[in-house]
């Protein structure tokens, strides 16, 4: 229990440790989100923000700033591949629930399972980019793969427990609406960190 909540106390004192920058860089996002063409890479920046800020480092909106201006490509690609795997899994889903028969609710609880592991796997992927020596996407996306076939419970936990901590965020002023994005980022992040310093010395290769 200990080794799953730490992530989110880790993201929790990153945060308040720095609540001004925090704010800002979530906001910044936040707005991105809504502009639509400029999410990909600021979500990109806000997970190497959160990276920074989980190693220990001190960074600020600034820092976010520069590394939005320089993701756009690798943002783009990210979002082109996760958004790619939520079009065919969903579609799926829709199709399977509106034409199939007799096994059609059993095939679309598979789908389900793979849209949670799909969203697992984006969950890691962004943190494993500022863990590799280069930021290579597919390097980034196999490392993920790996860490929840190592520990598919913990992984499933951790998205469970983090989707409990959004909902009391927004039932509690909209805190998740001021900060959630930027905790998502940080508890990922702590999370990777944690599971790579317990791996060190197995074949998991974060080498780019």
């Amino acid at each position: 229990m200990k080794s799953l909540l730490n992530p989110f106390g880790c993201g929790l004192s990153d945060l308040w440790g720095d609540l001004w920058n925090g704010l800002l860089t979530n906001l910044l996002w936040t707005l991105a989100v809504l502009l639509i063409i400029p999410a990909p890479p600021a979500t990109v920046a806000l997970f190497a923000y959160a990276s920074q800020k989980a190693a220990g480092e001190a960074v600020d909106v600034g820092d976010f700033w520069r590394i939005f201006r320089c993701s756009w490509g690798l943002g783009w690609r990210w979002a082109a591949v996760a958004g790619a795997g939520f079009a065919v899994l969903y579609g799926d889903f829709v199709l399977t629930q509106r034409y199939a028969q007799g096994w059609g609710s059993l095939v679309n609880s598979l789908y389900i399972a793979l849209l949670a592991a799909w969203v697992l796997l984006q969950f890691y992927t962004l943190p494993f980019l500022f863990e590799q020596e280069q930021p290579s996407l597919r390097q980034a996306l196999r490392n993920a793969a790996v860490m929840i076939g190592r520990r598919p419970v913990y992984s499933l936990a951790l998205l469970l427990v983090l989707a409990a901590c959004l909902l009391v965020g927004t039932a509690l002023f909209m805190l998740t609406f001021a900060a959630g994005a930027l905790f998502t980022a940080l508890a990922a992040c702590h999370a990777v960190k944690r599971q790579l310093s317990a791996h060190s010395e197995s074949k998991l290769s974060v080498s780019g």
